[in-house]
């Protein structure tokens, strides 16, 4: 019955390196692992990564591990039931290939995701957004509701 554990790990750390980042620890309690690969590099051809630096560190528990960061398993996508119910309008700023600055309208309905509004505009003004929106309200019918973020466009900051 042979072992199944390998003969060599050619990943390993040598011992040597692990010595040096440990004592590179204890002589300066404030220096973490991209402090020590920086001067690592310094005296070592091939300094071990980052990552394993932390992971050394953590062996031998001169750093407590950071929990990792899980996703969250309560997050709801919100989308309402029924078309029609919500619109969302946004305005953005993009530069065309001839290097001219225009704004985008564009709207979604929350449900379908259908595209209500898609219209370049020379100039985000409340006006022309405004033409963009009563364009689409003509073609498509009027929503329950309309969403838009706090751009200067939908608050009436701008001329």
């Amino acid at each position: 019955d042979k072992s199944s554990k390998p003969d060599r790990c050619p990943h390993q750390m040598a011992p040597e390196i692990e010595a040096r980042i440990v004592e590179m620890r204890r002589s300066h309690p404030g220096w973490g692992p991209r402090t020590i690969l920086n001067k690592l590099r310094r005296e070592l051809e091939g300094p071990p990564s980052r990552a394993a630096i932390y992971r050394c560190l953590v062996r031998h528990r001169l750093i407590s591990p950071k929990p990792r960061r899980r996703r969250r398993d309560d997050y709801k996508r919100w989308e309402r039931s029924r078309s029609m119910e919500l619109w969302q309008i946004d305005v953005m700023a993009s530069v065309l290939a001839s290097g001219i600055g225009v704004s985008v309208v564009t709207g979604i309905d929350d449900h379908s995701r259908f595209c209500v509004i898609a219209k370049v505009v020379a100039r985000a003004t409340a006006r022309l957004v405004c033409a963009a929106l009563l364009e689409a309200l003509s073609t498509h019918g009027i929503p329950e509701q309309i969403l838009t973020d706090n751009g200067k466009v939908f608050t009436g900051r701008l001329g």
